[in-house]
């Protein structure tokens, strides 16, 4: 099981491709965020076109 945290969704987002190739690089097809995570996300969102 993978779980990612809030900071790499965000460099993810951000199109880090460092970070991109370390999760490619994970041997897993599923992936977790908690409730925390999507909050956090959700809420750090600008605008309705970044929360899409």
């Amino acid at each position: 099981m993978v779980i990612f945290d809030t900071n790499i969704l965000i460099e993810l987002y951000r199109g880090n491709l460092v970070v991109k190739e370390e999760v490619q690089q994970i041997k897993s097809n599923v992936f977790y965020i908690s409730s925390i995570t999507a909050a956090e996300f959700m809420v750090g969102a600008k605008n309705k076109a970044d929360l899409k």
